[in-house]
């Protein structure tokens, strides 16, 4: 059994923090959810990993479809849907919507640093940023549909958590952070692949990401203070600049784990072999889980009273957030399908997807190959979702288009 911090450690691998490890791993968390500039001095920078030579594997192809082209469009339709989650949760006086208004505030950082050469590759980058926030949108959306056998553990553990209203904020944002980071960014990475067409390594993007988490602390807390959780402010260290400094060295650990598990993912030379990381993978999200969940129930100085006195401030800037976003949907111009999914059911074929403005009439065809398509208007409010009508056997076109703008195509065969 491996020994930390004179502790014998239950599992290889998961041997948990203790009380005084939470106020440290808090400071690491509340960064690593929503990076800004903070006015106040930054603490010293050592950024270690970017020191850690990357292994070199071969090219990969991305396995993701979401934001091909690294568009500005893919930032703008995360930053909507990012507003509009956060708006619901607050009207809902949810505490789930503690973490997507640390996402944003990272999403918005980022926005102003893309194209200004801070990045290597601010293609990459973009592509990373759009399908990091997919993989949460995926998670919470299944939550909300009921479908919890198709939600992480991580994050089942998180989300009923907030529905249950039994943790702190710090609780609600770490669990978050840990489901997103922890168990979502190793497959994002390994997904888009580790080294460009030219084999360089992207883990250059990867650390200089730490530059901005260096500096995030006060001006996270800050937000989250006035708008979620007065109590997040206990944990703050006023007067010293030794907390900021441990908070980069926890962000940096986690971070580099990251990238040295969606190694291992690549790096699996079988299914089998792949399976296991990721069994590895999710069992360490799942276990962090547990125990911030458990370290962060509520009792003793905490308790919920600050918190629901801020639900009527909360819901009244969703109202207004919400009478915003019409009015710019109204004048929103069309850009095109973000995803497209076909399942075929029988000799039905539904079809499942997003659009990159809100709202966006689609249209829909599925049409023997060779034959003109036959369109069918649907509705989008970000989402799209049809079902074909009974087909007769052959080989069938599903086409998804925006008028005036972009469109997928896929091939299904009805047998």
């Amino acid at each position: 059994m491996p020994r930390i911090g004179g502790r014998q450690c239950p599992r290889e691998g998961f041997c948990q923090p203790g009380r005084t490890a939470r106020i440290l791993v808090l400071v690491a968390a509340i960064a690593l959810a929503a990076p800004s500039l903070a006015p106040a001095e930054d603490p010293p920078l050592v950024n270690w990993p970017a020191l850690l030579p990357a292994l070199a594997p071969p090219f990969t192809e991305s396995t993701f479809e979401t934001c091909r082209d690294g568009s500005p469009s893919c930032l703008d339709h995360t930053l909507a849907e990012l507003r509009r989650r956060i708006a619901a949760h607050d009207l809902a006086c949810s505490d789930n919507a503690l973490f997507p208004r640390n996402y944003r505030v990272v999403t918005e950082f980022y926005q102003r640093l893309a194209g200004t050469g801070f990045f290597q590759d601010d293609t990459y980058v973009a592509r990373e940023d759009a399908i990091f926030a997919e993989l949460f949108f995926a998670a919470e959306d299944a939550w909300a549909r009921g479908e919890h056998d198709k939600v992480p553990e991580a994050w089942r553990i998180a989300f009923d958590a907030a529905d249950k209203k039994e943790v702190q904020g710090a609780g609600n944002l770490l669990l978050g952070i840990n489901a997103h980071v922890q168990r979502d960014q190793p497959y994002m990475i390994a997904g888009l692949g580790l080294v460009d067409p030219h084999g360089n390594s992207r883990k250059a993007d990867h650390d200089k990401f730490n530059e901005l988490l260096n500096t995030a602390y006060d001006d996270v807390i800050a937000q989250a203070v006035e708008w979620d959780d007065p109590d997040l402010a206990m944990y703050d260290m006023p007067g010293t600049k030794a907390d900021d400094l441990g908070l980069f060295q926890i962000i940096a650990s986690w971070r580099e784990g990251v990238w040295r598990n969606a190694e291992r993912l690549v790096r699996a030379r079988s299914d089998e072999e792949r399976r296991l990381v990721a069994e590895t993978i999710e069992r360490n999200a799942a276990e962090w889980a547990t125990w911030i969940r458990r370290e962060f129930q509520y009792g003793g100085p905490f308790n919920r009273d600050k918190r629901d006195a801020l639900c009527a401030k909360r819901a009244e800037r969703a109202r207004q957030e919400m009478a915003a976003s019409v009015s710019q949907d109204v004048t929103c111009q069309a850009i095109g399908v973000r995803s497209l999914r076909v399942v075929r059911r029988g000799r039905r074929v539904r079809v499942r997807g997003r659009v990159m403005c809100n709202p966006t009439p689609v249209e829909i065809a599925v049409t023997r190959r060779g034959r003109k398509p036959r369109w069918t208007r649907k509705r989008a409010a970000m989402r799209f979702d049809h079902t074909s009508r009974r087909l007769r056997p052959g080989r069938y076109v599903v086409r998804v288009r925006v008028r005036d703008a972009g469109g997928k195509r896929r091939a299904v065969r009805i047998r």
